[in-house]
């Protein structure tokens, strides 16, 4: 058997590569999961997809369960932690879809709620301190109005509101100087879309929209200290669809169908004649 030897220009290779491994891992990139589309009483998602920016292993948010016209998703690991100092620990995901009204209805408003807790701890002799946050940004795009495609969409959205302490724990301010502080925290989000077209001289209602909602939790730590946020529920989206007769907008295949049923009852009544 040929025997081979390493020459020792290329065994010096050998550590760097061995030290860029970890980095490697360190930047791997997540791959979406598609979870498809979903049918509610009034409305359908469509795509709705989940992603993570930081590399975390997927699912963050996992599949959601539909119910009416809200979609419910319950996370399972999808937390930051940081203790003794480490380096700080976040985590994102983002989740995005499109809404679509079904025939004779209309969006008329978007509301979006979560909930999660988090726990913040420091030795009893130590005065080192932990924080954690939780941030959300809600991006919409209206797409169709009256079912018809706008030329141009129309971008809005914001930040979703949290309490206690806007989202933002800190042990020493938090604590009131007590060695932990745990508590639970909710998200909300609402955004009315009839006003966002008068501003921008558009008569109708929305009949399609897109939304991503980029999620991040942070949790920081000093040596002595531990900090751990958690996602524990994830309301999706709540349609609320206005169902009074003044406000149902019927598609347009539906104007040309009747449209022509009328033609041909016309024509019918002519040639009776």
């Amino acid at each position: 058997m040929r025997a081979f030897y390493l020459r020792p220009h290329y065994a010096g290779l050998l550590l760097p590569l061995a030290a860029l491994l970890p980095l490697l891992a360190q930047t791997a990139v997540a791959v979406p999961i598609n979870y498809g589309d979903f049918s509610g009483t009034t409305v359908d998602y469509l795509d709705v997809t989940e992603d993570s920016s930081t590399g975390d292993t997927l699912p963050l948010f996992g599949a959601p369960n539909i119910s009416g016209d809200s979609l419910d998703f319950d996370p399972v690991g999808f937390s930051a932690n940081s203790a003794g100092g480490g380096a700080p620990d976040q985590t994102t995901g983002q989740l995005a879809f499109m809404i679509r009204a079904k025939a004779g209805k209309a969006i008329e408003s978007l509301s979006l709620s979560e909930a999660g807790d988090t726990s913040l701890a420091r030795s009893i002799v130590s005065s080192d301190d932990a924080s954690t946050s939780v941030t959300a940004i809600v991006s919409v795009q209206i797409l169709d109005v009256d079912f018809l495609p706008l030329t141009t969409a129309i971008s809005t959205g914001g930040m979703m509101t949290f309490t206690p302490s806007a989202g933002d724990y800190l042990l020493s301010t938090d604590g009131a100087g007590n060695p932990t502080y745990n508590t639970s925290w909710t998200g909300s989000f609402f955004l009315e879309l009839g006003p966002i077209l008068a501003a921008n001289s558009i008569t109708g209602l929305a009949t399609k929209v897109s939304i991503s909602v980029d999620n991040a939790l942070t949790a920081t730590s000093a040596l002595n200290s531990s900090a751990l946020i958690a996602k524990k529920d994830f309301d999706g989206v709540v349609i609320t669809v206005n169902p009074g007769p003044d406000n149902v907008v019927p598609e347009p295949t539906s104007c040309v169908l009747a449209a022509l049923g009328l033609l041909t009852t016309l024509g019918c009544c002519r040639r009776g004649r």
